[in-house]
């Protein structure tokens, strides 16, 4: 049996595909049905939401697709089909079975005689009763859109109801203490966490005023912050309050301003994290990474003092680079955090020395090539043993710079301009002034004006023209101290000796010569050759062994003699001596010593005027004296 729709005026619109579409179910076992009320409500629109059909033509293939979508909005139902009944029996599974109460199912007959209004609509919980022989397509689209309304309505509601339930739950079993005040402090709700923690009931606490609950002092916060968050404002803080339960506890506390449905401000919501366990695990965390760092800046320190009992010299510099460091890091308004920074970097500068052999580290004279390159490598160790401890990692990135230049040229990265740290560039000023203004066996100082000099003149080719500038009026008043590297302890007077003192004789060696003419020549009057006659012959006759004996009773006797000169062993059988008085050289004495008079062995002097020769080096001097 086919029926036809009263009204077949409205004109076929395409349905639009759109997001979030209401979705129809339609039952039917005939295919027209189906098509005219898919061309009917082909562009009915709900909320700005379109819909979507479904159609099944028996009560079973209408249970398969109820089974994969539980979201069917409404469903428009025919009674008989498979069977008589079908439609009521499908309904009847929908409401029981599938205990779906929300679609909204609207019975389309052209029997009304076979399923009665009434009896249907109370038995099978049917919402809507229609004749399909009336159902114009104006009622049709009136019919959807109350069933639609109706089921967004339910839905909302199921929805409110779900999320109240929801956060009922949650509320109840959180773990942080939450209640909630009204405006007159009143408390209004509050979760079971924090009913336990001040020992009370639910029921001996609703309507209770918050504020004998807690010390006085925990009351006055309480009022002050549940005050400034009834004026809509969101409160944090963390403090330490007393609880009957829990006693002491660390509780992070948060203010929320809660609006109601009409949006007005009426409550404040109170949320106590309980973080006692976090603050004390952060105090044993931070009391451990404490002792660490306190260890290994033991370890560290003890590094450097090791370095410095190694190398006097580094001691000093390191304490005056770090000075230097500091004042024109102020004069560049660096901030104080970065200053103490650097001075740490500064102290900590040269710790990758602490791998460097002795023989170059004390070494008093300058590097050759291959000394250079080994010496370098105290950059690449001191950064690899500060960046391996998280605290001094800032530090790693400072001192290794301090050999950079401004024009890349330096190492051991080939850093330029910007690419340096401005940190970086301090270190490298303040390093190279020491150096400049220290004096060294090999080099004099220079003054402080005369580094000044200098600095200006490498601006932008090794130093930062910035840091210059600041330099040269930070370090204006620097009074810098007389240094040397000559020995004063025994040890370094052991160190000096492995440098410079002839092993056999114990007198200087050709090598100290050299620095001496080149470095401190004013300081001597004369100059004194003494040459060792016939003592080819006598090691020939008396074997090397006796000939190393003469000689070094001679040395010994030049030392005992004159203890005031200087006296240096060259070519291994004669000697210099610089002096600085006008006394000669009193050869005789020499040449009477009774073990050179049982020998063939003899020694002459020839003695000059050292400043008006004024010659600075030992090649010099070998030429002059026509050795």
């Amino acid at each position: 049996m086919s029926f036809m729709f009263a009204d077949k005026k409205d004109k076929t619109i395409e349905v639009k595909k759109e997001l979030d579409p209401w979705n129809i179910l339609i039952v039917d076992d005939e295919e027209s049905i189906h098509s005219i009320t898919e061309l009917v409500l082909g562009n009915f629109h709900f909320d700005d939401k379109p819909i979507k059909f479904f159609n099944a033509y028996s009560a079973k293939e209408a249970k398969d697709i109820l089974n994969k979508n539980d979201d069917i909005a409404l469903i428009l139902l025919d009674v008989v089909m498979e069977s008589d009944d079908a439609g009521l029996q499908l309904a009847k599974y929908i409401r029981n079975e599938l205990q779906n109460k929300m679609v909204r199912i609207v019975l389309r007959t052209g029997q009304p005689g076979s399923a009665p209004e009434e009896e249907v609509i109370t038995s099978y919980d049917i919402n809507d009763y229609k004749d399909k022989t009336e159902l114009t397509n104006t009622k049709l689209k009136s019919t959807v859109h109350n069933a639609i309304k109706s089921y967004r309505d339910m839905k909302k509601l199921k929805d409110n109801n779900d999320t109240l339930v929801k956060y009922k739950n949650m509320f109840n079993s959180a773990t942080d203490f939450i209640f909630v005040v009204d405006k007159n402090n009143n408390i209004v709700e509050a979760n079971n966490a924090f009913l336990k923690a001040v020992r009370k009931t639910h029921d001996n606490t609703i309507g209770k005023s918050i504020f004998n609950l807690f010390t006085k002092r925990a009351e006055n916060d309480l009022k002050k912050n549940i005050d400034r968050s009834m004026h809509g404002s969101n409160i944090n803080y963390i403090t330490e309050m007393n609880f009957d339960v829990l006693g002491s506890r660390h509780v992070d506390v948060e203010f929320f301003p809660y609006y109601d449905q009409e949006n007005t401000l009426s409550a404040v919501v109170v949320n106590f994290q309980d973080i006692t366990e976090t603050i004390l695990k952060q105090k044993e965390t931070d009391a451990l990474k404490s002792k660490q760092i306190e260890n290994y800046e033991q370890t560290i320190y003890t590094l450097v003092d090791i370095i410095e009992k190694r190398d006097s010299y580094t001691a000093g510099h390191t304490r005056r680079v770090a000075k230097y460091a500091v004042l024109i890091a102020k004069e560049l308004n660096i901030d104080e955090k970065e200053i103490a920074n650097l001075q740490k970097a500064a102290m900590l500068h040269d710790i990758g020395k602490i791998t460097t052999p002795d023989s170059i580290l004390l070494k008093p004279g300058k590097f050759n090539d291959v000394e250079y390159t080994l010496i370098k490598e105290h950059l690449v160790t001191g950064y690899e043993i500060l960046k391996s401890i998280d605290t001094y990692k800032e530090l790693a990135e400072i001192m290794v710079q301090h050999h950079e230049r401004y024009d890349g040229l330096g190492y051991p990265n080939g850093l330029k301009a910007n690419e340096i740290s401005i940190l970086g560039h301090i270190m490298i000023v303040s390093d190279a002034f020491d150096a400049m203004t220290t004096n060294r066996i090999y080099k004099r100082r220079k003054e402080v004006q005369e580094a000044f000099d200098e600095m200006v003149e490498l601006k932008e080719k090794q130093f930062h023209p910035d840091v210059v500038d600041a330099a040269l009026i930070a370090l204006k008043d620097t009074k810098v101290d007389e240094t040397n590297q000559l020995p004063s302890s025994s040890m370094e007077k052991a160190r000096f000796a492995y440098f410079f003192k002839d092993p056999l004789t114990k007198v200087y060696n050709d090598a100290y010569l050299n620095t001496v003419l080149s470095n401190e020549k004013e300081k001597f009057k004369q100059i004194h050759y003494l040459a060792l006659h016939n003592i080819s012959e006598y090691n020939n006759t008396k074997g090397w062994q006796e000939g190393n004996t003469l000689i070094s009773k001679i040395a010994k006797l030049l030392l005992d003699t004159y203890p005031k000169y200087m006296i240096f062993r060259i070519h291994g059988d004669d000697f210099f001596i610089l002096s600085k008085d006008e006394e000669a050289i009193n050869i005789d004495k020499i040449n009477n010593t009774d073990f050179i008079n049982k020998t063939d062995v003899s020694v002459s002097v020839k003695t000059e005027d050292y400043q008006k020769i004024n010659l600075h080096k030992l090649e010099e001097l070998e030429i002059y004296f026509k050795l």
